[in-house]
């Protein structure tokens, strides 16, 4: 037993090992492994080593054969440095110029400054009245002639002290290469003569469409009332005073307009939107657009120049287009029945159209939202107005050249100009009836007759002048697509009766009298004390005869409307008096509604004002409580 435990240790103990030699020659594998990587990198590492060292050697080569080609040294002596001899740079106060000059130039000379930095250093050593020179000498132009002078003329409105000749030569030194060339050429001998060949030879270098909006229109034309002739003056470009280049940018990039103009369709789509004409933002009415620019014009002399050009071109005054004017009846305009009209229904493109046949319109017209919905091509037309029946002109949105209108079956063609009618969403006018040649109509019963080719049509008009009833969906879809024109609100009032007056009654009435409570216009109210709940006291108890006669009693009030069913949380029960006649008094308990109402105060009137409102008086009655003793308490 001891010795199969002993071996099973042995074994045990044998597997072991021979796990643990697995796992030595694993591990042993694995170095070997970064053995032969190591080995790898450090052959690369060896090859890159050279590889720069050949990089070094060819550099090394190459700057040793700059250096044997470069010049020789100058054998001048170099220049004293300035902080070491204290020499300093003459000041300017604007005396003593020629003085000036010379030590500027020998400072210059010395220490060889170049022609670029000469202005600079002369400009920082400026003082006194002469300080805003620096910025005048400084100045060159970086856009057009206009602004350049512009701000050359505020500079030198601060300078004192130089001459017209100074100026002259310091604006000329400012402007573009280019220009400078050509200015100077011409050799001008004011600064106003200078300005103007330089904008002259501007415009022969820049394409127009670059340059800014300088021009100006003389007072003649400011003062012009004719709208006219102020429209061809302008609306016709003057000849150039100089020959303009060949150039593919004029042709490519054309002058801007800066008029914005909308089509029909356009214009409905920014009335839908609520938006501006002129910003396209949400309008309101107090809208302001935000893009609004103001512009100066300044006005320069004219000086007269001795430039050859071409002799001026003569002004061809051209014309507006004339006004179309056209008229619509009053009966088309609110879509009314009336003498002369008839009514149809239409198709268009598969939508129901009211026609309305009006032979008092000068030409045919469309409801512009039909255009809408169906998204018709609308073609603009400019100064066509229409006269209509109500002394108003309005003005045409755009005409569709051929409209396709399906009526009774037959399809018609014909032109339709848009405009905001109401009623009718087509109108048919005279010449729609000029081109159908020979036609009877029939306005007695609402016919007409007419031939298409060889075919004999006849339309017959509406009969039904009411309107329709309309249910909701059509109200929204009117709505949606802006058909409402005006809207009222109808409701039935019956007349008021005339009250019998006291003093008409016949004086052989019956004594019984049935009184019935009016309508009145306001309502009493009893105002209770803040927090009070509803007053419900519980009915007394009452023997058998007085339930007959409280019975009684109610009934006959009920049926002469003297009290009413009422559902009120409020109860206040009731009691039976008997008068004198061994008749019945029907009276109310409110002691316990008093107890929570608020007590009003009135003044009581004394006997002698009693006495003295009753001067005058020709008629008097007396107050008989049987018609009033239930609200007595």
């Amino acid at each position: 037993m001891a010795e199969n435990t002993r071996l099973k240790e042995l074994a045990t103990e044998i597997a072991r090992l021979k796990n643990l030699l697995a796992e030595v020659c694993r591990i042993a594998e694995a170095m070997e492994r970064h053995k032969r990587d190591l080995q790898n990198w450090m052959e690369h590492l060896t090859l890159r080593e050279q590889d720069a060292e050949n990089r070094f050697q060819t550099l090394e080569s190459t700057l040793g054969s700059l250096l044997q080609t470069k010049t020789p040294p100058s054998t001048e002596p170099p220049p004293f440095q300035v902080h070491n001899v204290k020499l300093d740079f003459p000041r300017f106060d604007g005396t003593d110029v020629l003085q000036w000059i010379f030590k500027a130039e020998q400072f210059f000379n010395y220490y060889r400054t170049p022609d670029d930095q000469r202005l600079m250093i002369a400009s920082i050593h400026l003082e006194k009245e002469v300080i805003p020179w620096a910025t005048l000498f400084k100045l060159t132009q970086t856009s057009f002639v206009h602004d350049y002078y512009t701000q050359f003329t505020s500079l030198a409105n601060r300078v004192q002290g130089i001459t017209a000749e100074a100026l002259l030569d310091c604006f000329v030194g400012g402007l573009k290469p280019d220009l400078k060339r050509d200015v100077i050429a011409q050799n001008p001998t004011s600064l106003l003569r200078c300005v103007s060949l330089a904008k002259l030879y501007e415009e022969k270098y820049i394409p127009r469409t670059r340059l800014p909006n300088t021009s100006y229109y003389p007072k003649t034309q400011a003062t012009n009332t004719n709208p006219t002739t102020s429209q061809s003056i302008r609306s016709t470009p003057l000849p150039p005073l100089l020959p303009l280049p060949q150039s593919s940018t004029s042709s490519s990039h054309p002058k801007p307009n800066f008029i914005k103009k909308f089509t029909a369709a356009e214009m409905q789509l920014h009335r839908q939107k609520g938006l501006c004409f002129t910003c396209d933002e949400k309008f309101t009415m107090n809208h302001r657009c935000p893009n609004k620019q103001y512009f100066v014009l300044q006005v320069d002399e004219d000086v007269p120049i001795d430039v050859q050009h071409d002799p001026p071109e003569e002004i061809v005054e051209v014309e507006p287009p004339p006004i179309v004017e056209q008229h619509l009846s009053y009966n088309a305009l609110k879509g009314s029945s009336g003498l002369g009209t008839m009514k149809f229904k239409g198709f268009i493109n598969g939508m129901t159209v009211q026609v309305l046949l009006d032979s008092g319109s000068s030409t045919n017209f469309l409801q512009p939202r039909i255009t809408h919905c169906l998204k018709l091509q609308v073609e603009p037309i400019p100064n066509f107005q229409v006269l209509v029946g109500n002394g108003n002109a309005l003005v045409a949105e755009g005409v569709i050249k051929e409209l396709q209108v399906k009526i009774q079956g037959h399809l018609l063609q014909l032109p339709v100009y848009l405009l905001p009618i109401s009623g009718a969403d087509l109108v048919l006018g005279a010449p729609w009836l000029a081109t159908l040649g020979p036609h009877v109509s029939d306005y007695s019963s609402l016919s007409i007759k007419f031939y298409i080719g060889n075919k004999l049509v006849t339309l017959h008009g509406d009969n039904s002048s009411l309107p329709q009833p309309a249910q909701f969906n059509h109200f929204k879809r009117m709505c949606h697509t802006k058909g409402i024109a005006e809207l009222f609100s109808l409701q039935v009032q019956s007349p008021p009766t005339i009250q019998d007056q006291w003093l008409d009654l016949p004086k052989n009435m019956e004594p019984e009298i049935v009184l019935t409570t009016p309508d009145r216009q306001q309502n009493h109210c009893i105002p209770l004390v803040e927090g009070a709940n509803p007053v419900k006291v519980r009915p007394y108890k009452y023997p058998h005869s007085q339930k007959l006669q409280i019975a009684k009693m109610i009934s006959e009030m009920l049926r002469e409307g003297i009290i009413i069913p009422s559902t009120s949380p409020f109860s206040s029960p009731i009691i039976l008096v008997r008068k004198k006649d061994d008749t019945w008094r029907f009276c109310t308990d409110y002691r316990a509604l008093n107890a929570i109402t608020v007590k009003n105060s009135f003044l009581i009137p004394t006997v002698d004002e009693l006495l003295d409102e009753l001067y005058g008086a020709q008629f008097f009655s007396k107050l008989d409580l049987r018609s009033g003793s239930s609200d007595i308490d």
